[in-house]
C-alpha cells in the first residue's frame, strides 16, 4: 500500500516540520486539519520509525511529539522522511459544531441576522 504522499523535510525548533504547500493544495488541507503520518529517521545502520497524528498549523507547520523525538533521537536540523497516511478534517467527523470550532481556529467569524441568531439560540437553555 502506498502513502498519500512521501517527502523529506528538515526538523526545525521544537520538532516542527512543514507540510509542503503543493501537498496542502492538492489534498485541500486546511489549518486545523489533522494528518496521520509516519516519520522515518535514517541512521547509518538502521531506519527508525514513528507514527502519530499531527494538527496542521499556519504555513503548514506540524509538530513531531516530544516523546517520539526523544525516542528516535530526532533533533533540530535533522532530516526526516514524512509519509502521509490519512487526512482528517474535523468537520467530517463531528458535524456542524466541529465546523464552527474549525472556523474559530482559523480566525473566521460571521455577522448575524436576527433570524440566524434565533436559529443558533434554539436548544440553548
Amino acid at each position: 500500500m502506498e502513502p498519500l504522499a512521501k517527502y523529506p523535510t528538515k526538523v526545525m525548533v521544537q520538532g516542527r516540520i512543514t507540510l509542503l504547500s503543493t501537498i496542502r493544495e492538492y489534498y485541500n488541507i486546511d489549518l486545523g486539519d489533522f494528518i496521520e503520518l509516519i516519520v522515518r529517521k535514517y541512521c547509518p545502520d538502521d531506519v527508525l520509525r514513528g507514527h502519530f497524528l499531527a494538527r496542521v498549523y499556519d504555513k503548514g507547520y506540524m509538530t513531531i511529539p516530544k516523546g517520539l523525538r526523544d525516542e528516535l533521537g530526532i533533533q533540530k536540523g535533522d532530516f526526516v522522511e514524512v509519509l502521509i497516511i490519512d487526512i482528517i478534517k474535523p468537520g467530517d467527523l463531528l458535524g456542524e459544531k466541529a465546523k464552527l470550532l474549525s472556523g474559530v481556529l482559523k480566525g473566521k467569524y460571521e455577522l448575524l441576522t436576527p433570524e440566524k441568531e434565533s436559529v443558533l439560540m434554539e436548544g440553548v437553555q
